[in-house]
């Protein structure tokens, strides 16, 4: 009886200690997790701590978030007549306030066991917000929730809620958003994941509707600021319509996926990223269907790829970044040997197949020393850079192509007297023009005839660019 007596009394004292202890630990996560979601972005965004009220069973944050002075200055307009009302509007803030229930029990979580749990809403802090969150009838902003575990790494689930918003009778339909991830502050590593059922316009003169975007993405955070990881943006459905609810541009399943690879040897990476669209129709004429485009960069040098991040982050802040100061990067980066590649680069256009591949590269090992290393050089660039492209398309495509030319040539050479002339007759002139174009375009061995159509292969060589072995001067590109 007396173990059993001393045993309840020791959970009691752990029940009671334990919530206050963990208290501590969680206001040193949540600073970590603060500054690795917010790393990066501190040149636009501006993160503040309000306050932090640590009880011993919980405790209550609120932080601000608003447009950095800097960047707020960018995006001022140039006319001063509008000055006021951007500065009014650039001047929005965000407050979010977060209440957070300390472990080891969190009844309120779906893991009963951890360091803590925390619910949080966005909400507008300024009157203009919250005017328009009262209008709009939703309860916040968004809503997040984080389960906190005993290693300090965090789970979280959150939404964004529906809303409707008729402005003169141009109604957004926004469906919310569902959203999940984690955080790892020690790895600094951030996954998640989102959806979109649909956001929609309804306008007199037509709709658009935009089905299930959805996105997943997992971040590990490189030297600086600098973040990599896969991921995939995926869009089902976008869809243009006019008064009558004709269909007049669509885009059925669109997928941007990024990959890439880490070499901590050498300290390059590699990246590449996918663009697949199933089908683009547009009235009137135009038809795509397995548009595939896919770049893949290779051996980039990650210091000089950090470095030039930033810099461009601070060129995007308003700051004067000169020549001197991108020097250095880019030599590092040449040094590299880097090269891109463009494949998959195929369609199949209105029916008729199309393809291309692309690949350019920059020899590392041809550089001068760094102190004689000028960017501005077009000689230099011209020993470094080479490159090789192949392009394959069927004979009715090629006419097509170059009928479209003939037609623009046409038009710009005949002026206003072009609107004299009867379409129908101005089009079929430039396909009989575009046939022409394309058989003097054989002749000249800039392309050649293969089974499937035409192919023409081109290289780049010393600032030399020849298209099937037929030297093209530079000059007239």
């Amino acid at each position: 009886m007396k173990k059993l007596l001393t045993a309840v009394c020791v959970l009691l004292l752990c029940a009671g200690l334990l919530p206050g202890l963990m208290g501590y630990q969680l206001e040193q996560v949540f600073d970590d997790e603060l500054l690795l979601l917010g790393s990066g972005t501190e040149e636009f965004v501006t993160v503040d701590e309000i306050s932090y009220q640590r009880g011993w069973f919980s405790s209550r944050v609120e932080i601000r978030l608003s447009l950095s002075d800097a960047y707020r200055e960018t995006l001022l307009p140039l006319d001063d007549s509008e000055a006021d009302e951007w500065v009014e509007m650039l001047g929005e803030q965000i407050i979010v306030r977060i209440d957070v229930a300390h472990g080891p029990l969190l009844p309120e979580s779906n893991s009963l066991l951890g360091l803590g749990f925390s619910k949080s809403e966005l909400q507008p802090g300024s009157a203009a917000l919250s005017d328009l969150v009262e209008r709009l009838e939703i309860p916040h902003l968004m809503e997040v929730r984080v389960h906190t575990g005993f290693t300090g790494n965090s789970v979280y689930t959150g939404s964004v809620p529906a809303l409707t918003y008729d402005a003169s009778g141009n109604v957004l339909n926004f469906s919310g958003m569902e959203f999940s991830g984690h955080a790892h502050p020690a790895q600094e590593q951030v996954a998640f994941d989102a959806l979109i059922s649909s956001i929609s316009i309804e306008t007199l003169s037509g709709d658009i509707l935009v089905k299930n975007i959805a996105y997943d993405f997992a971040l590990q955070r490189l030297a600086g600021e600098f973040w990599m990881g896969p991921g995939e943006m995926s869009v089902e459905t976008v869809f243009l319509g006019d008064a009558l609810d004709a269909e007049v541009f669509a885009i059925d399943e669109l997928v941007v996926s990024v990959d890439n690879a880490l070499d901590e040897a050498s300290n390059q990476m590699n990246i590449s990223l996918l663009y697949s669209i199933d089908e683009i129709r547009s009235d009137p004429g135009l038809n795509l269907k397995n548009s595939r485009f896919g770049v893949e960069l290779k051996q980039l040098d990650i210091d000089a790829l950090t470095s030039l991040y930033e810099l461009n982050q601070r060129i995007a802040a308003g700051e004067e970044v000169g020549p001197e100061q991108l020097r250095e990067p880019v030599y590092s980066l040449v040094a590299g040997s880097p090269h891109m590649s463009l494949n998959p680069f195929a369609a199949v256009v209105n029916g008729e197949p199309f393809s291309a591949e692309f690949d350019f590269r920059l020899d590392g090992s041809a550089l001068p020393e760094s102190e004689s290393f000028d960017p501005m050089s077009e000689s230099l660039w011209n020993d470094l850079l080479s490159g090789d492209a192949r392009m394959t398309f069927s004979e009715s495509l090629a006419n097509t192509m170059a009928g479209e030319i003939a037609l623009s040539q046409l038009e710009e050479g005949l002026g206003d007297a072009a609107n004299q002339i009867d379409p129908a007759e101005l089009q079929k002139l430039a396909q009989q023009q575009g046939i022409v174009l394309v058989q003097a375009l054989e002749q000249q061995g800039m392309i050649k005839a293969i089974d499937s159509g035409y192919e023409s292969e081109i290289s780049f060589r010393n600032g030399q660019v020849l298209m099937n072995g037929v030297v093209i001067p530079t000059g007239t590109l």
